[in-house]
């Protein structure tokens, strides 16, 4: 169903993502943001603090970081604040990929992130919704792994 209004209609995907996510399979949630993508591109905007959110529950963490690094800076430049939701999402993505990344990884996805032009943007988070999403699993698997032989990063 189509409103003709490309900011409406974002708002409502993005939003519908937002509660499947939250409460549903990530793969529904994807799919839903999916098909926002190019409504988002026509209305300029892009939602990212929802996306690296995405990314990160979808296991996709060093897409995440750069999408978090991203919205760092997008902040900075447009001198705005998050509403309460955005400044959640993002203090539970942050907390989680600073403890999954080692410090280097983690800083190097920010600065990459922070420097993606408009359709940068738009070319990663397509290009992220095209791949299958991690293997939960093997991520705890690996994890476990590194814990084993010290190699974890521990935090606060």
């Amino acid at each position: 169903m189509s409103t003709g209004d490309w900011l409406v209609e974002v708002i409502a995907r993005s939003d519908l993502a937002y509660l499947l996510w939250q409460i549903g399979p990530i793969d529904e949630a994807s799919a839903a943001t999916g098909e926002a993508l190019p409504l988002m591109r026509r209305a300029k905007k892009y939602y990212v603090e929802e996306w690296a959110y995405l990314f990160w529950r979808r296991g996709q963490v060093d897409i995440a970081t750069q999408l978090l690094g991203a919205s760092d800076a997008d902040r900075i430049r447009a001198d705005v604040s998050l509403e309460e939701n955005e400044r959640r999402l993002i203090a539970e993505a942050r907390a989680a990929l600073e403890a999954q990344l080692p410090p280097q990884a983690f800083t190097r996805g920010l600065a990459a992130g922070a420097v993606l032009g408009e359709g940068e943007l738009v070319a990663l988070i397509s290009e992220a919704l095209s791949q299958p999403r991690a293997n939960l699993d093997e991520r705890r698997a690996s994890r476990r792994r590194q814990a084993a032989t010290g190699s974890l990063r521990h935090t606060k």
